[in-house]
């Protein structure tokens, strides 16, 4: 199971993605989230930008799920939303990606391949 979480611009600036994987992050994530989950980090400004694991169990804060993530490690060259959107027309989340969103099962392997395949 992967989980496509969303920044904003205040969260870049208040919460830097950490630059070793062996910092925690605490960040938003669904209420249904598990440790050892899979996670992608998707910034406005930037695209898809890291990937990491959910490191403890979803606890509500303010309103919203919030968990402790590790092992974030950036991906090389962040990956532009105009790409996802080119090779994944379907995905109807990329149509207002405003919160965050699980995928799996075909979707999350066809997503795997394009950030594979746009990192080399």
């Amino acid at each position: 199971m992967l989980h496509v979480l969303v920044g904003s611009a205040e969260d870049e600036k208040d919460y830097p993605l950490p630059s070793s994987p062996h910092e925690v992050l605490r960040w938003r994530v669904p209420k249904n989230a598990k440790t050892g989950d899979s996670v992608l980090m998707y910034l406005p400004s930037t695209g898809l930008t890291a990937r990491g694991l959910v490191d403890s169990q979803p606890q509500k804060e303010g309103g919203y799920y919030n968990a402790d993530l590790a092992g974030i490690v950036r991906l090389a060259k962040p990956v532009p939303f105009a790409t996802v959107l080119q090779n994944h027309p379907d995905w109807k989340w990329l149509k207002k990606p405003m919160s965050y969103t699980t995928i799996d099962g075909a979707m999350e392997k066809r997503l795997d391949a394009i950030l594979d395949k746009y990192q080399r």
